[in-house]
């Protein structure tokens, strides 16, 4: 007996200088991929349009995950969301990425999407696709995490915990990538994306993970992050963005992942983003750092003084 298709949609975006999918939404895929028969399809591989797209899909999914994880992507989304209910109005679609856990009561009230994740969403999304395919009897409103309908107004169900130990999270279902529609797919030669830590522990006001992460900080082990960096150098990355906002909050994070990649060969290159300050403090991580791969690093001056950035938090 086939499994129930889950449909992983990144949707269609104007910023064409890098090409990547979404790794939140392989992250929820990873945590059905026992449930589902995972399908992913990436709006931005073939120059389709909001509304073409759908007769690309070989068949009618049971469910949809659809990633908003920028601003900039919203209205894509919404157009995307009414193609595909205008064609299969009983299919579920669920929405999560940053955008839709900020903005999750506008989206909900279009009622073009059925759910969205708010926040950390792999629990949250693996409960609510395991409701949908009837593995449990909860109602989708007591789920927590969740963004949903009710009563014809928007309603946000009860905060799920975050959670501590990362290595818990399966690996991202990058198994249902086609991994040549992103061959050379940036400036650096064939890129993907790696996730070591989670969070940040500052506060910026004018950052939005102040507010999804509510000012914490986790971190995958050094052998998960070493398995990662293997498994993306057999599916052929040449580079990768460590998809993350602060790397180096632990500098002995930095040290055991950079040393297990050191260990183990590592050839694939990536760049990460830090504070100034967390360098300067730790000149140890930097050469270590260049040793196990890195080749860019992105650092923030949001401010000339610290005076001046005191004041932004």
């Amino acid at each position: 007996m086939s499994k129930p298709t889950l449909l992983l949609l990144n949707p269609i975006y104007w910023y064409k200088s890098v090409k990547l999918t979404s790794l939140g939404l392989l992250s929820c895929g990873g945590m059905v991929r026992d449930d589902c028969d995972l399908v992913h399809f990436d709006g931005n591989v073939g120059g389709f349009s909001t509304k073409n797209f759908i007769h690309q899909l070989q068949e009618k999914p049971d469910i949809i995950a659809i990633a908003c994880q920028y601003t900039n992507r919203v209205v894509n989304v919404l157009e995307m969301c009414k193609t595909i209910k205008d064609e299969w109005p009983d299919v579920p679609i669920i929405c999560g990425g940053t955008h839709a856990s900020l903005d999750a009561d506008f989206l909900i009230k279009t009622e073009l999407i059925d759910a969205v994740t708010i926040g950390e969403s792999e629990w949250s999304f693996q409960e609510l696709v395991h409701g949908y395919l009837g593995k449990h009897d909860r109602p989708v409103d007591e789920i927590p995490g969740l963004a949903v309908l009710k009563d014809g107004e928007p309603y946000r169900t009860p905060t799920r915990p975050q959670e501590e130990d990362l290595d818990k999270l399966p690996i991202p279902a990058w198994e249902v990538v086609r991994n040549a529609d992103y061959m050379d797919n940036s400036p650096f030669g064939t890129m993907t994306m790696i996730e070591t830590s989670r969070g940040c522990a500052f506060g910026c006001t004018f950052c939005s993970p102040a507010l999804l992460f509510k000012r914490t900080w986790r971190k995958k082990s050094p052998e998960r992050v070493a398995l990662e960096f293997r498994m993306a150098e057999e599916r052929g990355a040449e580079f990768t963005w460590l998809a993350e906002l602060d790397p180096c909050h632990d500098p002995q994070h930095i040290r055991e992942f950079c040393s297990a990649l050191v260990e183990q060969g590592n050839t694939i290159r990536w760049f990460s983003q830090q504070r100034a300050d967390q360098i300067t403090a730790h000149p140890d991580l930097a050469p270590l750092m260049y040793a196990a791969g890195c080749r860019v690093a992105n650092v923030g001056y949001e401010a000339m003084s610290i005076r001046t950035l005191r004041s932004f938090n």
